[in-house]
C-alpha cells in the first residue's frame, strides 16, 4: 500500500479532500469547483470593501469637522486632524478595487465564460497592485522619516 492511497479503515467523509478534482498532469478537470471556490469569496469581498468605504467616509468626516474646529478655536493641534483627510480618500481606492472585484464575481458567475474569468481576475489584480504600490511606498516614507529622525539626532 503506498502512502498516497487512501486509508481503507477511515470513515467516509461527505466532503471531498480538495475544493476541485485534478487530472494525474495537476491539471484542473472539475471547473464548477474552481467556480465556486471564487464564488464563496464574494461576499467577504464585498463586506470588506463595504468596510473601506465606511472607513473612508468617517475618516474623512473626522478629518473636515475636527480640524476646521481646531482650526476656528485656534488650537493647532486639533489641526492635526486635516491629515486625515488624504488617507481617507487614500483609502477610497483599495475599496473601490474590491467592489470591482466582487462585481466581477457575480458577472462571471451569471455568464461563467472564460472571458469573465479573466476579467473578474483582472480586477483582483488592480486592487493587489494598488496594495502592493501602496506598501512599497509606506515602506520609502518610514525609512525616510528614521534616515530624517536619525540625521536630526545627531545634528
Amino acid at each position: 500500500m503506498h502512502e498516497s492511497d487512501p486509508n481503507p479503515y477511515q470513515s467516509p467523509s461527505p466532503y471531498k479532500s480538495e475544493p476541485f478534482e485534478t487530472a494525474d498532469d495537476g491539471s484542473v478537470t472539475d471547473f464548477d469547483g474552481v467556480v465556486e471556490m471564487l464564488i464563496k469569496t464574494r461576499p467577504w469581498v464585498r463586506f470588506l470593501s463595504i468596510l473601506g468605504f465606511m472607513g473612508a467616509v468617517l475618516m474623512i468626516l473626522i478629518g473636515l469637522f475636527a480640524g476646521a474646529a481646531g482650526m476656528a478655536m485656534g488650537n493647532m493641534q486639533t489641526a492635526i486632524f486635516l491629515i486625515y483627510l488624504p488617507f481617507g480618500f487614500l483609502y477610497y481606492f483599495p475599496s473601490m478595487y474590491l467592489y470591482r472585484y466582487a462585481n466581477r464575481i457575480t458577472d462571471f458567475e451569471s455568464s461563467p465564460r472564460m472571458d469573465q474569468l479573466a476579467t473578474t481576475l483582472e480586477a483582483q489584480k488592480s486592487f493587489w497592485r494598488f496594495a502592493g504600490i501602496l506598501a512599497l511606498v509606506f515602506l520609502v516614507i518610514y525609512v525616510l522619516i528614521i534616515v530624517i529622525s536619525v540625521l536630526a539626532v545627531l545634528a
